[in-house]
């Protein structure tokens, strides 16, 4: 069944600290349970733990996943946020930068937003 929120970020985590091999899979499996209105939500969840581990390929396959079962995917804000995130914690400093800009020119005045400077200087 459905998970809260923390129970599934609790999930995501531990599933990625023991296995994380099998995180995609588990996690489309997850997804593919949900009634369409409750995937959104739960993919965010999920994109920000594996952005946490610095897995930005697992991030958009997350999103393509869902993006192929509903027709879209992520809000385009939280996929570039996780994406960066992912980024930061795998330590690839160039692809933080150049997706930085790239949420600087989509955003309201060219500012980022603060949720998206704090994941990415934690580096998750």
């Amino acid at each position: 069944g459905k998970l809260r929120s923390d129970e599934l970020a609790q999930w995501a985590a531990t599933l990625l600290e023991r296995h994380e091999e099998r995180f995609l899979e588990k996690a489309t499996q997850y997804l593919r349970i949900l009634d369409c209105d409750d995937v959104e939500g739960s993919l965010v969840t999920l994109m920000d733990a594996a952005a946490r581990t610095g897995l930005p390929d697992t991030v958009a396959a997350l999103d393509d996943a869902v993006c192929k079962r509903v027709g879209h995917g992520a809000e385009e804000r939280d996929l570039q946020r996780c994406m960066a995130a992912a980024h930061a914690a795998a330590g690839n400093a160039a692809e933080v930068e150049a997706r930085m800009r790239g949420i600087a020119a989509g955003a309201p005045g060219g500012v980022v937003p603060m949720r998206t400077y704090s994941v990415v200087v934690r580096g998750c």
